[in-house]
């Protein structure tokens, strides 16, 4: 972990304390990742909080199938863009709330 990601996990999870830490370092990867490439993320449709993170797959036959489904950043929201056939398919399981 370098000295961004560190920093970026440390304020995540002090906004954030119940979140996963497997989870939050994976997302400041991310994130950490496209600051330094100076890439900008979409910010996500429904929380207005968090942003869109691309994920990728495998395809049936094995190849890699990039940016395959986009999920919100915001452990709370459960925002998900997903691609199967060709076909986008948008879902929201709003989480975190009791």
């Amino acid at each position: 972990m370098n000295k961004r990601e560190r920093e970026l996990y440390l304020e995540y999870m002090s906004q954030y304390p119940w979140a996963r830490a497997s989870y939050v370092l994976k997302l400041v990867q991310a994130l950490a990742y496209a600051e330094e490439r100076g890439m900008d993320w979409t910010k996500c449709l429904v929380c207005d909080k968090g942003v869109l993170l691309p994920l990728s797959d495998y395809g049936p036959d094995g190849s890699a199938v990039i940016f395959k489904a986009w999920a919100c950043s915001n452990n709370k929201c459960g925002f998900t863009i997903r691609i199967d056939k060709g076909q986008a398919t948008f879902d929201y399981i709003e989480r975190g709330r009791s």
